[in-house]
């Protein structure tokens, strides 16, 4: 962030420091993939967040996959109703029913806990922290997790 050439100088006078900046924070690839999928889970109708969700690391969509979505099932529906039609119609799309199965599976889940314990599961369960650990993003996910035990 902005506050980077900041934080280099005093580390060159050897001053530690910490900079907090939500923004980046954010807008990192982790936690935006992860308000994707507790926004889907909480409402799957949300077309933004579960396109984000469906054509991520997580769950690997393609933007064909989407199109053909769409356009054999889309007249006016939401994205998620598309998708169960599609599914229907098409038994040979594995992804598409793993995908609707395991939304369904912590949509089930997300009634009965709090949302810290939700987060444990999902990025546990998910790969999720695997994913973030291996682009480097471990500790943001850390850092929402403190965020949602402190609610």
């Amino acid at each position: 962030g902005k506050y980077a050439a900041y934080a280099d100088a005093l580390a060159k006078l050897g001053i530690p420091s910490q900079v907090d900046d939500a923004k980046d924070f954010f807008l990192s690839a982790e936690v935006l993939l992860v308000l994707c999928l507790l926004n889907s889970i909480d409402n799957p109708r949300r077309d933004i967040y579960l396109a984000g969700l469906m054509c991520s690391p997580l769950f690997g969509f393609t933007a064909d996959d989407l199109y053909n979505i769409r356009t054999e099932c889309g007249d006016g529906r939401v994205l998620y109703d598309s998708l169960v039609e599609y599914t229907k119609n098409h038994s040979d799309f594995r992804r598409g029913a793993e995908f609707i199965s395991e939304l369904s599976h912590y949509r089930a889940i997300a009634e009965g806990v709090g949302v810290d314990t939700l987060l444990y599961k999902l990025y546990y369960e998910t790969g999720l922290m695997a994913l973030a650990t291996a682009s480097g993003g471990k500790e943001n996910l850390m850092l929402l997790y403190d965020y949602a035990r402190g609610f």
